[in-house]
């Protein structure tokens, strides 16, 4: 799910279409104003699109891609599905992905009512890609294809 899509947190889009494939939901919330997007941008605790929630209810484990300001290439892991998030952050280390520490973590995702948590097992997955990444993602579209790949492979083991 991109919940801030299209021009509200550009790449966030192209990036949950990537991660969802061929095999799982996708619902993208896209700004497509000519300006001032930022209007559109609801915050995932607020978050209450009745189609997304309705989707979300339905699946098992939601992953949210957000965006979040910085131009070096790094990504955070929240969400309260902790064991998805520790194997999901390792293989993407593995992979050469750079992870923001826990201790500078703005985005932790783990409040009860934030949209990456209200599938069936009330825990899921946020992850706050920095523009960079976001930028290196959509122009690079093997590098985006590994990103995606790797979510959706580690996804697939549980």
């Amino acid at each position: 799910m991109a919940p801030h899509g299209g021009h509200i947190e550009p790449g966030t889009s192209e990036i949950a279409k990537m991660i969802a494939g061929l095999d799982y939901s996708l619902y993208l919330f896209e700004g497509i104003k000519k300006s001032e997007n930022w209007k559109l941008h609801i915050t995932s605790v607020l978050y209450d699109e009745p189609i997304a929630i309705q989707m979300i209810q339905r699946a098992d484990t939601a992953i949210t891609v957000h965006g979040q300001e910085g131009i070096e290439e790094f990504l955070t892991i929240g969400g309260l599905h902790t064991e998805l998030k520790n194997i999901l952050s390792s293989n993407l280390q593995i992979a050469g992905f750079s992870l923001s520490s826990p201790q500078t973590e703005n985005f932790p995702g783990l409040n009860p009512l934030n949209v990456c948590n209200r599938g069936k097992l009330g825990r899921g997955i946020q992850l706050e890609i920095s523009q960079g990444l976001r930028n290196a993602l959509v122009n690079n579209k093997e590098k985006l294809r590994l990103f995606g790949d790797i979510i959706r492979t580690t996804l697939n083991t549980f």
